[in-house]
């Protein structure tokens, strides 16, 4: 017996199946509509607040070329929510975009012609304060398979400006092949309508090259450039998905942008044989305009590197002064007698905050965070704190820009170095540090030389105790960590035993 929705809706058989729905051919009952229909079940009850979302969504956007919605379920049902749950809409004879990319490659009159029906709906849903953030191939519905005419659909994640947000904000949305980046790793509550120019520029390279899905911003890429060597429209195309797949700040701000460039680059021809320039003049016009849209997305892309770094940085700091504060507060409960031997576990001083130093011509250690412990003896005539500071640091090194043009730094990982460091400090001041400070001495190192156990010059790192270590190392390492540890602390102590009065030059 079929299934029967809503008293009306006759199940004729199944379309498809996508991540949250099943999609089913139905017959009306009542004969209104006499050719058949698509009907969407929610396959989740729980999403009931999305496809609330939905249908509000899709009700107060009438445009010819997004999905209209002819019939759904009554909300105020809550029993049988799995079945309750439903919207009737036309049924799309043509297929969906993924079903027929292949007639759009290589034909940019052809797939303007979509794009263009594609973008009206996404400006008039931006108008209405609608995002769709779901905008891909299997959304892009054909009336027939005679001609052009599209609909957007699928309104089930949009984002309804001025609403309550309803995805959780951990839960990735939209597809991942054309999901703007600053929806990755989880839903982001600051998303903007850019993020539906990004997935339109996916969608555009997708048509054009006959269904490749270009991964991330690499569209300079020559892997994914060369569909663009094809005349003059397909470089106005490029300059366009410059600023549609690119880094948020670079990216074109409304789709009315977007429109406006579309129509340039479908009466190029046109426009072109009445311009008063000259072939040779709007080359070097297209280049200029390429080179600085390149320059641009270099520049984003690097300071997206560096922003990944330094999220690196500070998750590998914290980690490695909670191991460090532990086993240094292990030390000192070991080391501290009262009245005989007092030490303690403090932050560095406050001299060290922005502390640097040079190793070679080009090289530096930066402090990135750091630990001291302390050593005082109580009976002693002259009283001197002595302090092991444990410090946490990065290389840093200049990069020089060959012809001042950016090259693409991509995210590294990033070198490391944890390096003791000797400090007479003054008594009772905490944050306050004489001169007498100086760099250990590896112990392989002190055996051949002359010398005592601190210099104050950083000879080398074959001579000078360093521990050297990449970020993605961390906390794999710790081990390591720890014997570079324990030689510190016996350098360090054995040299305040002997008197701690002297340092090479």
């Amino acid at each position: 017996m079929k299934k029967i929705y809503g008293g009306r809706w006759c199940n004729e058989g199944t379309i498809g199946e996508g991540g949250q729905s099943h999609i089913f051919r139905v017959s009306d009952r009542l004969g209104e509509y006499s050719d058949f229909l698509a009907l969407k079940r929610i396959k989740n009850p729980e999403r009931r607040q999305r496809f609330e979302r939905e249908v509000e969504a899709v009700k107060r956007l009438s445009h010819e070329n997004i999905i209209k919605i002819i019939d759904y379920s009554a909300f105020d049902q809550v029993n049988d929510l799995s079945e309750k749950m439903f919207l009737v809409m036309p049924l799309a004879k043509g297929g969906d975009l993924s079903k027929r990319v292949k007639i759009y490659e290589g034909s940019i009159d052809s797939m303007l012609k979509v794009v263009m029906q594609i973008s009206s709906a996404l400006a008039y849903a931006h108008d209405n304060n609608v995002i769709h953030r779901d905008v891909k191939p299997q959304n892009i519905l054909f009336t027939s398979y005679e001609d052009n005419h599209c609909l957007l659909s699928d309104f089930g994640i949009c984002l309804i400006r001025g609403y309550e947000r309803i995805t959780p904000d951990d839960e990735v949305v939209g597809p991942w092949e054309f999901m703007a980046p600053e929806s990755e790793g989880g839903g982001k509550l600051d998303v903007t309508y850019a993020a539906d120019i990004y997935s339109l520029g996916k969608i555009i390279y997708y048509m054009i090259s006959g269904g490749i899905v270009i991964p991330r911003e690499r569209i300079y890429e020559k892997k994914y450039s060369g569909i663009f060597s094809k005349g003059e429209r397909y470089g106005l195309l490029k300059i366009l998905l410059s600023k549609m797949i690119c880094h948020i700040d670079q990216r074109l701000k409304s789709m009315k942008d977007v429109i406006k460039e579309l129509e340039h680059i479908g009466s190029w021809e046109s426009s072109a044989r009445i311009a008063p320039l000259n072939a040779v003049a709007k080359d070097a016009l297209n280049r200029m305009k390429q080179e600085q849209l390149e320059s641009q997305n270099i520049k984003a892309q690097n300071m997206e590197a560096r922003q990944q770094e330094m999220q690196s940085l500070q998750d590998v700091g914290q980690s490695f002064i909670d191991w460090l504060r532990v086993e240094l507060e292990t030390i000192r409960s070991f080391s501290h007698s009262e009245g005989v031997l007092h030490s303690e576990v403090i932050d560095l001083p406050a001299d060290f905050t922005n502390w640097r130093t040079q190793i070679t011509p080009t090289k530096w250690f930066e402090k990135i965070d750091g630990l001291a412990i302390t050593l005082e003896k109580q009976q002693e005539t002259f009283q001197k704190k002595h302090a092991l500071l444990l410090m946490l640091c990065r290389i840093v090194e200049p990069r020089i820009t060959p012809g001042g043009k950016e090259p693409l730094l991509p995210a590294r990982d990033v070198q490391l170095v944890f390096l003791p460091y000797y400090c007479k400090l003054e008594v009772n001041k905490r944050n306050a540090s004489s001169q007498w400070r100086g760099y250990l001495r590896r112990k392989g190192n002190i055996k051949k030389v002359e010398g005592t156990l601190v210099k104050q010059s950083f000879v080398s790192d074959k001579h000078s105790l360093t521990k050297y270590f990449k970020a993605s190392e961390w906390p794999s390492s710790r081990e390591e960590m720890v014997q570079t540890l324990n030689e510190a602390m016996e350098t360090f102590i054995t040299y305040v035993s002997q008197g701690a009065d002297r340092l090479d030059p």
